[in-house]
């Protein structure tokens, strides 16, 4: 089992996990630098990469944007459940079922949490600490998720090439149709904050 001191490392493992997937990727790919990427392309990888079947279910009558947005189960040992909403737009969709996909490549035992009403309630309100400490590993597994998941359908080199230059609501939405990606996630990863974050694990 992976044993981790620090954020960073938690940071590092899930960039490493996302690296060696868009590798594997793009050796299988008839055209590798071409974007978007498949999400069902990367859905067959993980489920081989994996060795277990990758079910995907959506649940009609929830909606897109209640807590559980989407979660995995595991009901038996070579089978995985992705349960996503039903309702949500092509790139929202895309970037959720990239973001549990990566959940289940980064899958340790030491971030589950099955308690679902505290796990949410960390994510919501963080759980206080002293300066120096962790905040819970679940907590920490959403944001590695969300990181591998952003550097697989818009990669930190792909950002590179845009710059800081971007200023309007249109760019950020022409970058995002290109990548299929969510808006919002194209905005956050393009920022220079986010920007010179992920440049330090480069």
């Amino acid at each position: 089992m992976a044993s981790f001191n620090d954020f960073r490392e938690h940071i590092r493992f899930s960039l490493d996990k996302a690296a060696e997937m868009i590798r594997i990727y793009k050796s299988r790919s008839t055209n590798p630098e071409y974007f978007p990427r498949s999400v069902n392309d990367f859905h067959i990888l993980c489920e081989e990469y994996l060795e277990h079947k990758i079910v995907l279910k959506r649940p009609k009558g929830r909606k897109g944007g209640t807590v559980l947005a989407a979660f995995l189960s595991y009901p038996t040992e070579d089978r995985i459940g992705l349960v996503s909403e039903d309702d949500y737009n092509f790139c929202r969709d895309r970037f959720i079922r990239c973001k549990e996909l990566f959940h289940a490549i980064t899958n340790l035992s030491q971030y589950r949490n099955m308690d679902i009403f505290k796990h949410v309630q960390n994510m919501v309100v963080p759980t206080p600490g002293r300066p120096g400490t962790l905040p819970p590993l679940s907590s920490i597994s959403e944001q590695m998720a969300e990181i591998a998941a952003g550097e697989f359908l818009f990669p930190y080199t792909e950002r590179l090439k845009h710059g800081s230059s971007i200023k309007t609501l249109d760019e950020y939405k022409a970058i995002a149709e290109k990548y299929k990606a969510p808006r919002v996630y194209v905005e956050m990863f393009l920022s220079s904050e986010w920007m010179l974050y992920i440049s330090t694990y480069q």
